[in-house]
Parts: structure tokens; sequence; C-alpha cells
């Protein structure tokens, strides 16, 4: 047997989700924007991707989606997907092994129908706007989206593994490999989910140096490139 790979979307998931379905209905253009950001490990997309959604709904006046891996995680359940049998899924490297735990079933598909899956996924987020991705191949799976605006968070090694290690309160040696291990499997992840590189400069509109300015101003550079790109 193979996992189903058609996407769709249960009515009610959660609260922020019931909010930018029926805010998106009222308020939203035919074709609303969606932002991609991604990252080196160790960058503040998270708290970027919060600033810019308030920005956003704030200036838009319709709600924005902020696409994480909680959200992925409550929309696979919903979906009819379990988490519990990712242990099944045989020899992989971590993140993989860790994205897959959001969408695999007890089917134990094969690796193409769980990329499948996801693709769906974002991408039907893309198509309906508003919506700010955060990693997860989001930049190359939607290159093709007009309506889609593409950002890149870069810093200095040093200044990422000064984060990491405040944020998660270890030391910085400890923070430096995680910042390597963890770098090198998400590359790899895209890699061979996505045939691209994150990495590739040319896929994105404005690749921002983290380490020089704040989420808060950073998310504002966001909101004036997207407006100036496609006029909104």
């Amino acid at each position: 047997m193979t996992a189903r790979v058609n996407f769709t979307i249960t009515p009610g998931i959660d609260q922020r989700m019931n909010s930018w379905q029926k805010k998106s209905k009222e308020h939203k253009p035919e074709t609303a924007p969606c932002i991609t950001i991604s990252r080196e490990f160790g960058c503040e997309a998270y708290p970027v991707a919060e600033k810019l959604q308030q920005k956003l709904s704030n200036s838009t006046g319709s709600e924005w989606l902020v696409l994480d891996a909680k959200l992925l995680d409550k929309i696979a359940e919903e979906s009819g997907y379990s988490v519990a049998d990712i242990q099944h899924a045989g020899d992989t490297n971590p993140i993989f092994h860790s994205m897959m735990s959001l969408f695999m079933g007890k089917q134990r598909p094969e690796q193409f129908e769980i990329f499948s899956y996801i693709k769906k996924a974002i991408r039907h987020f893309a198509k309906a706007g508003n919506c700010i991705i955060i990693g997860r191949g989001g930049v190359n799976i939607t290159q093709n989206l007009s309506n889609c605006v593409h950002f890149r968070l870069v810093a200095p090694f040093e200044f990422r593994v000064k984060k990491l290690a405040s944020i998660q309160d270890i030391d910085e040696n400890e923070a430096r490999q995680i910042i390597q291990e963890r770098q090198n499997q998400r590359d790899d992840f895209i890699n061979r989910f996505t045939g691209s590189s994150a990495s590739d400069s040319s896929l994105y509109h404005l690749v921002i140096n983290n380490g020089k300015y704040t989420p808060d101003q950073i998310a504002e550079i966001i909101e004036w490139t997207v407006s100036q790109t496609l006029g909104k």
C-alpha cells in the first residue's frame, strides 16, 4: 500500500487557521502575496516572521499566517497522517527523519511520496497568499509562483553561535557543533528534496545579514521589499 498524497485542509485546525481562513476570504485580493524566508541555521527567522506577521496584518487589513513546523504538524494530523511510525522510516539523516514524522502514515510511503505531500501543502498555502513560509524548501518549491517574494537570512558564524548558545542555554562549543551538524542536515535535505540548493543567492529577491539588523528592522525591510516588488 502507498500513502495518500492528496493535500486537503480540514476546517477548524486551530484558532490561527480559522482566523486566517475567515479574514482571508473577507479582505484578501485575488492574488495575495506570499513570503518565503530561508535562513542559515542560527538566524532569527521565527522572531522576524512574528514581527512581519504583525506589521503586514496591520498594514494590509488581512490576517497573515506563519507556516511553521507546529502548524504543518497539526495539518498533517488533521489530514489523517500519523507521526508515531516515523521510527520505521529506515536509515536517513535526522532532518529528513524529523520532516517525515510530520507526514508519514503507517503505510511507510517512499521518500518521493512524503516529498509530494510536503510540496502540495506548501504550494497550497503559497497560492492562497497572505502567508509567511519559514524554511522547508519553500523558496525552491514556490520559485515559479508570481505572488511569492523570497528572502534569505545569513549571519557570521560566531553571531549564530552566540544566539543559539543564549537561546538554548548551552556553551558556545556545543552551539558550534549543533550549528555545523544541523546546517549540513538541512542542506542535504533541500538538495535531495528539490534538486537545488537553498544557499543559491539567485533564488532570492533579497539576502539579509541578520548580524547587521534586528528582527524588527528585518521585518521592515521585507515589508518594504514586498510592496515594491508586487506593488501591494
